[in-house]
């Protein structure tokens, strides 16, 4: 299993330190190698990279002890995509899985379930879903929702913190260079016209380190816009031009998603009837919160929506 065995692995799972330097715990760093490490000992034939774009002059140090299989990849001065495409350049798997340093897979078994489904596709995401109770349950709809319910299927966006890929599918199909922090609906667009569409894959769950609750709404408020800058297949993309007079529309096509989404997927997540019924009273209200990043995505000219896609800048605060 180790990264520098002479043997080719048959999968390269990549671990990301980007979210740690947006605020993530070096701890929670040290969790998901970890994770990385005992699902890749149970699939065998399997390395683990870091993709390392934090700045933190401490992290490389503690790649050791059981940590030093990990092999680390100097990714300084990229943004989250980028970084991840710096370790697919060094990686030797026939397949390769993302799994982000803020996320724990839920079962050993999980590299095994991507690659199960990747030997006859090009493409898989896992479901995500935050850590906590109740009301993180209910963030889990508003950003992971379009993974529910969670049972195989063709998606329209795959999770970039829990997705595999057949290694020559990055290449001939990499992901995107764009205006937001991971262009991964982008990326699943290119995939599906191709005829290759990503899949999920049931079993292949990870708890996502929970969010600040502001910061976290004005970003997906303003992200979903900035999706339809690149993306104008995208159905909402023709709303765009309203300008923010558009915000009660795309407010109001995110409730009706999050109440379809909650009611086909709340087993999913572990809810009975009675909670469900309250999340659907609550999710109107906390939609509220993404309307400031929404109008700021609205309101932004067209000559400040690209950014370098070696910056470190974040279009998205």
């Amino acid at each position: 299993m180790s990264g520098t065995a002479a043997a080719s692995p048959e999968v390269s799972i990549i671990v990301e330190s980007y979210n740690h330097a947006e605020g993530s715990s070096l701890d929670r760093l040290m969790l998901s190698l970890r994770a990385a490490l005992r699902t890749a000992r149970d699939h065998g034939s399997t390395e683990v990279l870091l993709a390392d774009s934090s700045g933190d002059p401490d992290l490389r140090a503690l790649l050791e002890g059981d940590l030093a299989q990990v092999r680390h990849v100097d990714a300084s001065g990229h943004r989250y995509d980028d970084a991840k495409l710096v370790a697919v350049a060094q990686a030797r798997g026939e397949y390769v899985l993302f799994l982000d340093g803020d996320v724990i897979p839920e079962r050993d078994d999980w590299a095994a379930r991507h690659v199960s489904s990747l030997r006859t596709g090009p493409a898989t995401s896992g479901f995500s879903r935050y850590e906590g109770g109740f009301f993180q349950r209910l963030c889990t709809v508003m950003d992971f929702g379009f993974l529910l319910p969670a049972t195989e299927r063709e998606l329209r966006c795959y999770a970039s913190n829990n997705a595999g890929f057949q290694a020559g599918t990055l290449v001939e199909c990499p992901v995107p260079a764009g205006p937001l922090r991971c262009n991964c609906y982008l990326h699943a667009e290119q995939l599906r016209q191709r005829g290759t569409p990503a899949r999920l894959v049931t079993g292949a769950t990870v708890e996502h380190e929970k969010q600040p609750f502001w910061e976290e709404r004005f970003r997906r408020g303003h992200d979903q816009v900035a999706a339809c800058w690149t993306n104008k297949e995208l159905p909402e993309a023709r709303l765009v031009r309203l300008g923010p007079l558009a915000a009660p529309l795309f407010y109001a096509r995110d409730v009706f998603l999050d109440w379809r989404r909650l009611m086909r997927g709340r087993r999913d997540l572990g809810l009975g009837r009675a909670k469900a019924a309250v999340g659907l009273v609550l999710l109107p209200i906390l939609r509220l919160a993404d309307l400031p990043g929404t109008v700021r995505a609205l309101i932004t000219p067209a000559r400040a929506r690209i950014v370098s896609p070696a910056s470190q800048t974040d279009p998205t605060p």
